[in-house]
Parts: C-alpha cells; structure tokens; sequence
C-alpha cells in the first residue's frame, strides 16, 4: 500500500483486499453503494447480476467521508482526473506497478487480493458461509478453492492518508 502515492488509487487497491472486491466491481461502485455509518459496501449487479452486502474497512471511512461529501448516489465513486469511471485496466496497472514498486518477491494480481480477504476471514474464525456470502458465491466450493489460497501482502496492507 505505501507503494501508490495516489490516496484515491490506495483506497481503491485497500477496497479490494478489506471487502473481498473484484477489480469491476471496485470501479463499478456509485457514491450510494456505500454505507458509512454501518461500514458495509452494496455490490450492485456484479458477476451473474447479483447483489450483495459486504464489510467496508473503517480505515477508508476519513478518506471515502472526504471523497463523498456533495456527491450525488448515483454517481461512480471513484473517477479519474477528467471525471470518467476508471477502466478495470487502468487499476490492474495501478496494482501491477504498486507490485514491482514495493520488491514483493512472488507474482500477484489484483483477485490475489480477494483471495486473501477471504483467507484473513477463515483464519480469523469468519464461519464459511458468511464467507461465501460477501464474496458472493452460489457453491461453496468456490469459496473453499478460494480460502485454500494465503499470501503475504496483507502483512503490508494498511491505509495511511
């Protein structure tokens, strides 16, 4: 995390690892997705046109306060520097050179990151199918391949502003 100077680009890589987030679904978020005052993120229609509810990290609420005052709901939460939605592109590079950056030593890529929220939970004694339920998985054998599955960044995930 201290590898990315942008504090939008760090909360968007943060929002991944600390809510189990797809890289679509990160660029996908409207300003009335989120809840602040319950920490808790509204996945709208993501992977076969689901919803769910998943945990928002209370170490972006300053940071997603900021970001959000006298923005309308349905407007994306995070845009680039010409007021557009970030392409999935653009943030698996954001990821890619916070990588190579930060001399971690194993390849990893942005869905790395949900692996690893999913991991943290488990051993952290998080129940299976609540599990399931944030990354928003029909079979919980997707989610079991996905707990199988530990990796050191989160060691270096936190969110400085």
């Amino acid at each position: 995390m201290n590898a990315i100077p942008n504090p939008k680009h760090r909360a968007m890589i943060a929002m991944m690892y600390g809510s189990g987030l797809r890289v679509s679904e990160v660029v996908s978020l409207k300003v009335g997705d989120i809840n602040l005052s319950r920490n808790r993120i509204h996945v709208c229609q993501s992977k076969n046109l689901k919803d769910r509810i998943t945990v928002l990290s209370s170490l972006l609420t300053d940071y997603l306060k900021l970001i959000t005052e006298n923005r309308q709901p349905k407007e994306f939460l995070f845009l680039t520097q010409s007021g557009k939605k970030y392409s999935s592109r653009t943030l698996q590079t954001i990821f890619k050179r916070a990588l190579s950056v930060s001399g971690v030593p194993f390849a990893a890529t942005c869905h790395t990151l949900r692996h690893s929220f999913a991991t943290s939970l488990l051993e952290n004694g998080v129940d299976i199918r609540v599990i399931q339920a944030q990354l928003g998985h029909s079979n919980i054998k997707t989610t079991m391949l996905y707990t199988q599955i530990t990796s050191v960044i989160e060691d270096s995930l936190h969110f400085p502003l």
